[in-house]
């Protein structure tokens, strides 16, 4: 999603890009960078941290499997 993002940025500019072609670009579903982002401002903020670093508080990988063979988007 981050790298999606930063591409989009980087290639159209802020005022193109939007959170919802950011997310085809990274094949996720839109609410999923909502959910986690809020708006572009905070995409932008995510974008703009150093390699290895994050504004916003990413629960572990494994906190979004539902167990139950299919993703969930809701933190465990």
């Amino acid at each position: 999603m981050v790298a999606a993002a930063r591409r989009s940025f980087a290639t159209r500019g802020s005022a193109a890009t939007s959170l919802r072609s950011v997310a085809q670009e990274a094949g996720v579903d839109a609410g999923l960078v909502n959910y986690y982002l809020r708006n572009k401002t905070g995409l932008l903020e995510e974008v703009m941290q150093p390699p290895g670093r994050s504004a916003q508080p990413w629960p572990p990988p494994n906190s979004l499997w539902s167990g139950a063979g299919t993703p969930s988007c809701r933190p465990a």
